[in-house]
């Protein structure tokens, strides 16, 4: 492929190959520094033989060539950034997107896989040496920084092409298709705010009223991030917030201790004693529920994640795809017993983990360790 960085005179031109191809390739290059949205510096568009590069920071040339992109499918990898940033910019996303790293997830238990890897492992094809401190910003770029750029997008076809292939063998396309269909769906919009507080290490340890807490006080920081286009750590850090949470101040003065910035207190005081309230506001049914750090609950999805990565490996599926934490956490809580209200949980991962959840909540799944292949999944008969 040829490597040819856009003009203005070019943009007609681009648009034309894209609408006349079947699917395009894209990647994207970003700065995220200090910023809740990354800035769009680079887009690599792999089409018909040629990588364009088209520049963002030309007024115009994104924008010019947004109606064709959005008439053919893509191929990217890792797009979570690469389909927020181009619906930004574009007003939209395309009817249909396929990720290399999706795919490769559902044919080996490595995921989120590098770029770089799966293009030696599939392609037996060497990345460039890697750009990631790479100032994508500054003009002009350098040649290795374009070529680096174009060999990111260059790749996507085939790599997805070699890893169609693998999905079709395994029967598992359509799953892959679904897979990534929802991932699309997730880069439509912009995420959840009152989901973050999922991720706050030391979330298990607190009791449900201090839970919920949390949630108010991150989804608060969240929208409050949004507005100032900033990152949601440098509005308040997830250990503030956590300590808020387990002490449920009810007063300004008494939210003021050295675990708390006087800062923070100052300008948002009222709206965290506000998140407060609206937390001890909610009826016991709509406060959220996790597994607790200790107890039955913890040692259930400890076996469960365990199961999952054995499966993985034995399935070759990768268990961060198909059974994430927050996943198995949802099984374990609502105890699906059907496939339907299983698939409500589970939706495209069905014909992965049905059976094999059904079977290990009645008890009829162990796991053992074999001294030749390590840990295996058995079947234990019914009594």
């Amino acid at each position: 492929m040829s490597t040819r960085l856009a003009d203005t005179t070019d943009l007609d031109t681009i648009a034309a190959q894209i609408r006349a191809a079947g699917r395009i390739a894209l990647d994207t290059e970003f700065h995220a520094e200090r910023r809740h949205t990354p800035k769009l510096l680079l887009v690599q568009i792999a089409v018909a033989g040629d990588v364009w590069i088209v520049d963002p920071l030309r007024p115009g040339h994104v924008g010019a060539l947004a109606e064709a992109l959005l008439s053919v499918p893509w191929v990217v990898h890792g797009g979570e950034h690469d389909l927020t940033l181009m619906r930004i910019a574009l007003g939209g996303l395309p009817e249909r997107v396929v990720d290399t790293q999706i795919g490769a997830g559902l044919v080996s238990d490595d995921f989120p896989a590098p770029l770089s890897r799966l293009q030696q492992e599939w392609l037996d094809r060497p990345a460039p040496p890697a750009q990631s401190l790479s100032d994508w910003g500054k003009r002009p770029l350098s040649e290795t920084q374009l070529a680096y750029a174009a060999e990111d997008a260059a790749v996507l076809l085939p790599l997805w092409d070699a890893i169609e292939g693998r999905l079709r063998e395994r029967g598992r396309l359509e799953l892959a298709e679904a897979a990534c269909a929802e991932a699309l769906e997730r880069g439509r919009s912009p995420a959840a705010i009152d989901e973050g507080w999922r991720s706050v290490r030391g979330v298990r340890h607190l009791d449900p009223a201090q839970i919920t807490a949390l949630q108010e006080l991150c989804a608060w920081r969240e929208q409050t991030a949004r507005g100032q286009n900033t990152p949601p750590w440098s509005i308040a850090t997830d250990g503030v917030l956590l300590h808020i949470a387990k002490r449920l101040p009810l007063t300004v003065e008494r939210m003021s201790d050295r675990r708390v910035p006087g800062g923070l207190v100052k300008r948002h005081g009222e709206a965290l004693l506000g998140c407060i309230r609206r937390a001890q506001r909610r009826p016991e049914w709509g406060r959220p529920r996790v597994c607790p750090a200790r107890g039955p609950l913890s040692l259930q999805l400890d076996w469960l994640l365990l199961w999952g990565r054995t499966c993985g490996a034995l399935d070759q599926w990768a268990p961060r795809l198909v059974l994430p934490e927050e996943l198995a956490e949802r099984l374990l809580l609502e105890s699906p017993t059907t496939e339907d209200a299983i698939e409500a949980i589970v939706g495209w991962r069905l014909p992965l983990l049905a059976e094999g959840w059904l079977t290990a909540s009645t008890g009829r799944l162990g796991l053992a360790i074999s001294a030749s292949t390590g840990t295996e999944c058995r079947g234990i008969p019914a009594e």
